[in-house]
């Protein structure tokens, strides 16, 4: 996962929406809005003098670095200076420029407060000050901004909870609030009036409580990301039931539970790309529903109490890359099957209750790069062909019932980092051409 830093091209995209709209400026606009990105110059280091040697009087200011105008007026549309290290704090100056639509600080070396003057700006729809060392809380004087599309407060260090105010953005289709120390619970009446919004993500934070059903009845949602907080409870069921969904990230809370849906009539993601809900508390079997996820790519389900079998219809998904369902209670063997899903790049099953011999069909799995199948009850032979597959590079296979010889291809392998046989793992450098009993 990432999280998409806009590139300064943006510029020449937002100048044609950013252009014409308002009504006529006082005869003193232009000037306020001079004085106000002076006031905002006043607050920074500019180590690069970058904004010392362009934001001058011999320059006009709709020229200046990082500034948009509209082509009606002299009036500020968009500021925009990501990735430029500023290094200050965000002067309430900014909320005097009236006109603007889009705020883009992004990557910038802020520190201090957002100041609640940019409450100010009812026409702005697009800000981002993501990666930054912002403190303090998220101003409840957010919940103006009415016409905001777009909201990127992604890793800086604000605390305090989500303001309840920010349910009147009813445009919003975009919001990260990750990595932050944000607390308390997720608001429920957060979502009644964000029907568009398309992208969540809350993660990495320390909120607590259950996981609103609202969310689950946001009919735009794509991106769900809510990873390494304190929630807690069952899922809302409906949440498997959101045909546009493409991304599921709930790792990491720990006291999430209760039971996934099985069937398919109550598990419909046809559009799920990758379902992370490892480190969690849920139960019952790997749900059958997800055979019908035809795009997924990852399936992280580790650290949970699932029970039963490891799934044979985890052939059926074409695309799947990642599976880790280990550190579950599954019994049974691993299913020949498994070998056909030829994209699969890494396999975690450790940790279970899993027996009987490693099928030799896995040697079909050309781009695997992990295999992680240590402390289960496997017996037998190590296959041969882990010598064979020429991406591998993590083989965990220690804690088993396994005997015989190490196969030499192995030690051949100009890829493999780390072998775990035993109580500690070998390191690339330990390898030999020659074989020897485990």
């Amino acid at each position: 996962m990432h999280i998409p830093v806009v590139p300064l091209l943006l510029l020449l995209a937002v100048s044609s929406i950013v252009a014409g709209a308002g009504a006529a400026p006082s005869p003193s606009g232009s000037e306020n809005d001079a004085a106000a990105l002076l006031a905002f110059k006043a607050q920074l280091a500019d180590p690069l003098d970058v904004l010392r040697n362009n934001w001058t009087a011999a320059t006009p200011f709709c020229h200046w670095v990082g500034v948009l105008c509209s082509r009606r007026r002299p009036r500020v549309t968009a500021l925009m200076l990501q990735d430029v290290p500023l290094q200050g704090s965000l002067s309430p100056s900014l909320g005097n420029l009236s006109f603007l639509s889009f705020l883009n600080l992004t990557n910038t070396e802020l520190t201090g407060s957002i100041p609640p003057d940019l409450g100010r700006l009812t026409r702005l729809r697009f800000l981002a000050l993501a990666n930054n060392t912002l403190s303090g809380t998220i101003p409840s004087a957010l919940g103006n901004l009415t016409r905001l599309e777009h909201i990127d407060l992604f890793h800086n260090q604000l605390t305090g909870q989500i303001p309840l105010e920010l349910q009147d953005l009813r445009n919003l289709r975009y919001i990260v609030l990750m990595t932050n120390y944000l607390t308390g619970l997720v608001p429920h009446d957060f979502f009644n009036k964000t029907s568009l919004l398309g992208h969540l993500n809350l993660g990495n934070n320390r909120l607590s409580g259950t996981i609103p059903q609202a969310i689950s009845q946001l009919p735009m949602l794509q991106f769900l990301n809510m990873q390494l907080n304190y929630l807690s409870g069952p899922l809302p069921s409906a949440i498997f039931n959101m045909t546009r969904l493409q991304y599921i990230y709930l790792t990491g809370n720990y006291n999430l539970n209760g039971t996934i849906p099985s069937s398919n009539n109550s598990l419909n993601l046809p559009m799920l790309q990758e379902l992370a809900i490892g480190e969690n508390s849920f139960t019952g079997q790997i749900p059958l529903g997800l055979s019908g996820c035809q795009y997924l790519q990852v399936l992280s389900l580790s650290v949970n109490q699932f029970e039963g079998p490891v799934p044979a219809w985890l052939a059926l998904l074409p695309h799947l890359a990642i599976i880790y369902i280990g550190q579950n209670n599954l019994v049974g063997t691993i299913p020949p099957a498994l070998g056909n899903v030829t994209n699969l790049e890494q396999l975690d099953l450790s940790n279970c209750n899993l027996k009987g011999l490693i099928p030799q069909e896995l040697g079909q799995l050309r781009r695997i790069n992990l295999f992680n199948l240590h402390h289960n009850q496997f017996t037998g032979h190590i296959p041969t062909f882990f010598g064979n597959l020429s991406e591998l590079q993590f083989l965990a296979l220690n804690s088993n019932f396994l005997h015989g010889l190490v196969p030499t291809g192995l030690g051949r392998s100009r890829t493999l980092k780390v072998l775990s046989l035993g109580k500690q793992a070998i390191w690339r450098t330990q390898l030999s051409i020659h074989p020897f009993k485990l």
